[in-house]
């Protein structure tokens, strides 16, 4: 006895709905997180110019990478420029091991591929790490564990009245 499905358009129309809606959403999401994730890092960077603060809270430090459907967002210092106006941040960030006059430090590689060492002329304070980077990310983290919940999708198929 063969069997009929009724109903398969109506279904159809609803999931693509569903889809659009769901692409939007997520776009505007994660262009809302990225300016979250800069907001954190203006906000966590100490400030003794402000160079570096500067450089994070210009507009130029959010990049948007990839097509429409499948976005990408980059923050921080993504491009030369950026990176020139806040050179000294990577030592803020990671910190410096101290050194002490005489002692040798690694300076790069030769041409054979052989470390190359280069006697330190004067003591050099420790600077700790303050780790701006990774405390912003983990911020964003516990933000987006909030919403990838059973409610948030349960609000995205509401949205869209395919339920």
């Amino acid at each position: 006895m063969p069997s009929t499905v009724t109903g398969v358009d109506a279904v159809d129309a609803a999931l693509e709905r569903y889809d659009t809606a769901l692409v939007s959403r997520v776009a505007g999401f994660l262009q809302a997180e990225a300016e979250q994730i800069q907001a954190d890092l203006v906000e966590l960077m100490p400030v003794a110019s402000g160079t570096a603060r500067d450089a994070l809270a210009a507009p130029e430090a959010i990049q948007r990478k990839g097509p429409d459907a499948n976005p990408a967002y980059h923050v921080g210092y993504v491009d030369k420029e950026l990176q020139k106006r806040a050179y000294y941040v990577l030592w803020v960030d990671q910190g410096r091991e101290a050194g002490k006059a005489g002692g040798r430090r690694r300076s790069g590689r030769f041409k054979s591929g052989a470390q190359r060492y280069k006697k330190i002329e004067r003591n050099i304070g420790r600077i700790e790490p303050r780790r701006v980077f990774l405390r912003a990310f983990m911020r964003s983290e516990g933000r987006m564990k909030a919403i990838r919940s059973v409610a948030a999708i349960w609000g995205a198929a509401g949205a869209a009245k395919i339920i």
